[in-house]
């Protein structure tokens, strides 16, 4: 599991305030012992010792020790030993009954002595509109923690109270000290709500007319919790997590005091009408208890659904992913509010520019709140949007290497969308609880392959890289030499330093091996199990430096297993073309063009042809062979000259590598470095192309050579070629990278 479940700070506050105060005695120990071992047996504990010390008016503790319970962990254990306990369900079944409005009201516990009630809420309609629940006045404190979903908390205040005549049930109202500029004031009728007679029957009885005064209306999410004062009224809204429906609930855990203490106040809990009802005593019927077996049925449904949306949160902050895809998601919920529409998948691909434009719009309100230009109260509660806002908000001030550094890792939120887009199409089958709703991914033909963890990193920094070299292209660019085979110019820094910055945000626990930069993690032997990337900025920076098309960006990511490094992921992008190709381990290799349309690159058919032209005198070869020696390169050209062989010599390894991929007569032979040629060797191996290397030494120095081509008639025919003028020191059947201590000699 890898979902962290509290934040640490808040349980941090919550064992400050209870060691810190004299009137919670055994508070701390109790919800130690709770947050070790959940259950209904040590939360009723924490209750029940909370309750002892507290005073009507707490209402700061109160939410302190609500929060406590809002997490899905601790709810389902929770709910796991209710459903253990067989008398706790015949007790919680005589308490217990569907509400009206469309929750279940679950009674866990009433308290004798304190006459507090721990309550779980389960509103099982993916969209509870407001207007289903009427606007009310509690006679006691309360708190609410929000497992799953969100609730939407709107609190109007009580300015004037007109009793109707010889009104003996509500004799007086505390009147709230209301802010004048209050925006909007109405006036409604009272209602009890409700009365039991002496004959235990309940009456709906018209009370008066009241005056109220609208305060703020406050989204909480899962994992918050909020607490409400006696003499405000209120109506919750409760949602899905898009505020759309979602396939999803909303449910709490919900805590109340025993009421008021004042017999001179109100003496029972008021509902509000904006219209005077045609019978002022109404007679309710009263609801009946959930039975035993319901109970059961509902507890066990609600466990079913509180383990998928947890299996969905350790997906969403799987270490695989690098960076968590917790923010793509919200920016898919702010899509959602745009387009009305929890199918947000379908909705980004119909309209991608049009989505863009709007995660642009509000990338622009977020760099605000987090540099502080504007602040939450600068925003309309009326603007859905807000909750979201609140929630990156939040994230940015509670992440531990500061907001700034999440702003720059996570404030693109085209990008975090465009992460989690792709995560979703390598999603694996048993992840069903997908926010906003995904599962319709199933039925839509997604291009391409699935873009997560090491690739999408990659990817990612692939195309951030790709506008600084093209900004550079074809202008005054100064070549320097680390040796004469070797040029370097200050656009490959900085586009190594850009990559490294990508890539360590994503996985900073990984090494880093540049050309440029070199080793940053030399001199310490690798061990079992470690990973690295490894980037050529530009490959092929003498082309590059001169205007010439053929140059690219490569980057593999490398784990060290059985004494040697193993490439598991590649990406090779060549910026000159919008072309980007990726592959990752035994999943096929993909091409990306034009930023957009991607697709697998098929396997190799090997088609006989129907005319007498020889296999050799179809290909075209790529081919650096630069250390083979000069009687070695002349054999090899002599042979490619007899047997009619187109050539080329690109000086660029990365895209003779993928050219080799791509297309069935091609093949190249390369002498180079590991980081020109890791990525490139993935992807065509992951093409169906046949891949081998030789080691080999001249004039003291070792070597690695590369073969790599699709058609087994080329293949054979170059490798027994290479064989007999190199008679190389060892050969291999695939291409494995040398261990740490990259050979200098290459392109």
């Amino acid at each position: 599991m890898t979902y962290v479940p509290h934040s640490s700070d808040k349980l941090n506050a919550v064992h400050y305030f209870v060691n810190h105060s004299e009137q919670f005695p055994g508070v701390s120990v109790a919800l130690e012992k709770f947050l070790k071992t959940p259950s209904m047996d040590t939360a009723r504990d924490v209750m029940r010792l909370y309750f002892k010390g507290h005073q009507q008016g707490d209402i700061e503790p109160l939410n302190k020790i609500a929060s406590a319970f809002s997490d899905k962990r601790t709810t389902l254990a929770i709910v796991d030993s209710l459903l253990n306990d067989p008398d706790m369900l015949d007790y919680i079944a005589e308490r217990s009954y569907p509400h009206p409005i469309g929750f279940d009201k679950l009674v866990l516990f009433h308290d004798e002595e304190t006459n507090f009630k721990f309550r779980l809420h389960i509103y099982w309609r993916g969209n509870q509109r407001a207007s289903m629940e009427r606007l009310h006045l509690h006679r006691f404190e309360m708190a609410s923690a929000i497992i799953t979903g969100e609730l939407t908390n709107h609190t109007w205040g009580v300015t004037k109270y007109v009793p109707e005549a010889a009104n003996d049930i509500m004799p007086s109202m505390a009147l709230n000290e209301l802010d004048p500029l209050s925006t909007k004031q109405v006036m409604m009728h009272a209602y009890s709500g409700y009365w039991r007679d002496a004959k235990g029957v309940l009456h709906k009885k018209h009370l008066g007319h009241c005056e109220l005064s609208r305060l703020t209306s406050e989204t909480h999410v899962s994992g918050q919790s909020y607490a409400q004062i006696l003499e405000d009224a209120h109506y919750v809204e409760t949602n899905a997590e898009t505020g759309l429906s979602n396939g999803d609930v909303c449910s709490t855990i919900y805590i109340h005091s025993g009421g008021l203490k004042d017999d001179g106040g109100r003496k029972m809990p008021v509902l509000f009408e904006d219209k005077e009802l045609d019978n002022p005593d109404e007679i309710i019927d009263t609801i009946p208890n959930i039975s035993i077996p319901k109970l059961r049925q509902k507890l066990e449904h609600y466990k079913e659904f509180l383990e998928s949306n947890l299996q969905f949160y350790d997906w969403l902050y799987d270490e695989k992913h690098g960076r968590n895809l917790s923010t793509g998601m919200i920016a898919g919920y702010l899509l959602a509010e745009q387009y009305h529409n929890p199918h947000i998948l379908s909705v980004w691909i119909e309209h991608e520019h049009e989505c863009k434009a709007l995660l642009r719009e509000h990338e622009a309100v977020i760099k605000q709140l987090v540099r502080g230009d504007i602040t939450l109260n600068d925003i309309s509660d009326d603007n859905r949007n807000k909750r979201y806002y609140t929630i990156l908000l939040d994230k940015a001030d509670k992440h531990p290497r500061g907001k700034d550094y999440w702003l720059a890792h996570y404030g693109d939120l085209t990008k975090e969308m465009w992460r989690y887009c792709g995560a979703i199409k390598g999603h694996k089958p048993d992840v069903t609880l997908l926010k906003p709703i995904w599962q319709e991914a199933a039925g839509v033909k997604l291009p391409g392959g699935s873009h997560y963890g090491h690739v999408a990193a990659m990817l990612e920094a692939a195309y951030e890289v790709k506008s600084m070299i093209m900004d550079a292209y074809r202008q005054d660019v100064v070549m320097e030499f680390k040796s004469e085979q070797s040029p370097v110019t200050e656009t490959d820094k900085k586009v190594e330093d850009r990559i490294k910055f990508i890539l360590r945000g994503h996985y900073p626990d990984y090494g880093f091996y540049g050309e440029e930069g070199g080793d940053d993690d030399a001199g310490a032997p690798p061990q079992e199990g470690d990973k690295r990337f490894l980037v050529d900025p530009i490959d092929g920076t003498r082309n590059f430096a001169n205007g010439l098309d053929d140059f690219a960006t490569s980057i593999a990511c490398q784990v060290f297993q059985d004494g040697q490094w193993e490439t598991t992921d590649g990406v090779v992008s060549i910026p000159t073309t919008g072309k980007i190709y990726w592959a990752e381990k035994d999943q096929g290799a993909f091409l990306i063009e034009n930023n957009d349309r991607e697709y697998r690159i098929k396997p190799p058919e090997n088609m006989p042809v129907n005319d007498n032209v020889a296999p050799m005198m179809r290909a075209m070869l790529n081919y650096s062979i630069r250390g083979f020696g000069v009687d070695a390169e002349k054999a090899m050209m002599n042979f490619v000259i007899d047997n009619k062989i187109s050539y080329r010599v690109t000086g660029a390894a990365a895209t003779m590598l993928t050219t080799s991929a791509k297309n069935d007569h091609h093949a190249a032979i390369i002498t180079a470095n590991d980081y020109d040629v890791a990525a490139g060797v993935l992807i065509a191996q992951e093409a169906g192309a046949q891949v081998k290397t030789f080691d080999f030494k001249r004039d003291g120095q070792d070597f690695t050579a590369i073969l790599a081509a699709r058609n087994s008639d080329v293949f054979a025919a170059l490798d027994k070629q290479i064989a007999a003028t190199l008679s190389p020191t060892s050969k291999k059947p695939a291409a494995k990278p040398p261990r740490r201590g990259a050979p200098k000699r290459g392109l």
